[in-house]
């Protein structure tokens, strides 16, 4: 089995590998190539994607985790994808349309558009992400939903409901996607499990902690929520969904002036656990453009990218047949967290 995640420091996606040539593949970011970076990476291994994966999760609609969400999907005809619950209601699917419709440039919730789209035109149905949810069953091991919950599908909905007086929607920028991210669990036969925290925050996690319905299981793997971020952190999730010690993998980002995780992030990540490692050695992002040199670019019609920066992987793997640990490897940027410059 193997787990891996890639992140350049905007954008992030993990693979993982179920067994029996078996892959699960959860969100996605573009290469400097504008392709996928997991069709990239099966490339390099020599799996077909077509016949291969059998799984693609969207957490949720942010442009840092769906980008290339759309041809993935297009690409991988054996796969099922999964995303919130929500994204399938009529209120999300009308503000979705209206968005495709528009100039705007390309984004999470249109990613997630494209998606839907192609699922309809093959007469393929999603499935559905909600708390406590077995959405996959391999021959090797079961794949389960732990969120969002029926208070965070509520509360969005109503998020989206038009504004009294103006019969105006609010902006897709309102809304607050990180309450409807898919946090999974991978639990394979013989007791392994791993846990992959999407960007949820606090509250999600408080209400995933009292769902009496969960499996119980505590994880080796943990990818760290919200690259790593405070508003991320419960104490509970460290002492009762994770095995002590568990190899923790936190994609950076960076946007602007932004950047996660901070300094106190790593320590306390590192007060947990001594297997902590991130996909890039730094969520330093480029120096800021002066108020004249955005002025210029707007006016000359530039589009302005985030920067991404040069990949790094953090690929696990481990043996069906009884490994006793986890084998660490790391490419590009990818490091141990002690190594991390905020």
């Amino acid at each position: 089995m193997e787990v891996s995640l890639v992140g350049p420091g905007y954008g992030e996606c993990a693979v993982a590998h179920v067994g029996w040539g078996e892959w699960i593949v959860l969100d996605s970011f573009l290469t400097s190539k504008r392709e996928p970076v997991a069709l990239q990476y099966f490339d390099e291994l020599g799996v077909d994607p077509a016949q291969a994966v059998r799984l693609i999760v969207a957490t949720h609609w942010h442009d840092d985790h769906m980008k290339g969400l759309g041809d993935l999907v297009s690409r991988c005809p054996e796969a099922y994808f999964c995303c919130a619950n929500a994204l399938g209601s009529r209120e999300f699917l009308s503000v979705a349309a209206a968005l495709a419709r528009t100039g705007l440039p390309d984004g999470g919730v249109r990613e997630i558009h494209a998606a839907l789209s192609h699922l309809d035109r093959t007469d393929s149905q999603p499935r559905w992400a909600t708390a406590s949810r077995r959405i996959h069953r391999s021959s090797t091991c079961e794949v389960w939903s732990l969120s969002p919950d029926d208070d965070a599908y509520t509360s969005f909905l109503k998020s989206l409901a038009p504004e009294p007086g103006t019969g105006q929607r609010p902006g897709i920028d309102a809304l607050t996607p990180n309450e409807l991210s898919v946090v999974l669990l991978v639990r394979f036969d013989g007791g392994i499990s791993c846990l992959f925290g999407a960007d949820l925050e606090r509250r999600g996690w408080t209400a995933l902690l009292r769902d009496d319905a969960r499996p119980r299981s505590k994880a080796s793997v943990f990818k760290v929520p919200h690259h790593g971020s405070g508003n991320a952190h419960l104490q509970e999730v460290w002492d009762e969904l994770l095995e002590r010690e568990p190899f923790a993998i936190v994609a950076p980002w960076r946007r602007g002036r932004g950047a996660l995780p901070k300094p106190e992030d790593v320590e306390r990540i590192l007060a947990h656990t001594p297997n902590a490692y991130a996909t890039a050695d730094s969520s330093a992002g480029p120096a800021p453009r002066s108020r004249w040199v955005k002025k210029r670019l707007k006016n000359l019609g530039a589009r302005i990218a985030p920067e991404s920066g040069s990949p790094g992987m953090i690929r696990l793997r481990r043996s069906l047949a009884g490994e006793d640990s986890w084998r660490v490897e790391l490419f590009g940027s990818a490091c141990h967290l002690e190594e991390f410059a905020a």
